[in-house]
């Protein structure tokens, strides 16, 4: 036996030109995850400055990064084959901050080297 979902999808354009799809006709399930991204994109770019400045990736395993990346790139075909603008906003931007990341990543590489060793 099989159950079909069936729902009615609204459409409205965001700022006249990008189509979104909603599932409640007043558009809250869009706004929400807007409201999610936001909050995402506070919280990057709040750890990326600390990051950034500090050099201190020790924690990150570059491995983990590029599984990262890669799982969000898959994410933002994914939301294209899906034709989700706003799925395929957000993981592009996040496919790029684990880009960002790995960069950090391998500059601070050539940071700790160039440090002065303890002692010496």
């Amino acid at each position: 036996m099989r159950f079909y979902h069936h729902s009615t999808m609204y459409t409205k354009k965001l700022l006249g030109l990008f189509p979104i799809h909603c599932e409640i006709e007043n558009c809250s399930d869009e706004m929400f995850g807007a409201l999610a991204i936001g909050l995402g994109i506070i919280g990057f770019l709040i750890q990326l400055n600390k990051t950034a400045t500090s050099y201190d990736v020790q924690s990150f395993s570059i491995y983990a990064l590029f599984v990262l990346a890669l799982s969000e790139l898959m994410f933002a075909v994914q939301a294209y084959m899906k034709k989700s603008y706003s799925l395929i906003i957000t993981r592009t931007a996040t496919f790029i901050g684990a880009l960002v990341y790995i960069v950090i990543w391998f500059r601070a590489q050539g940071v700790q080297h160039d440090l002065p060793q303890e002692g010496h």
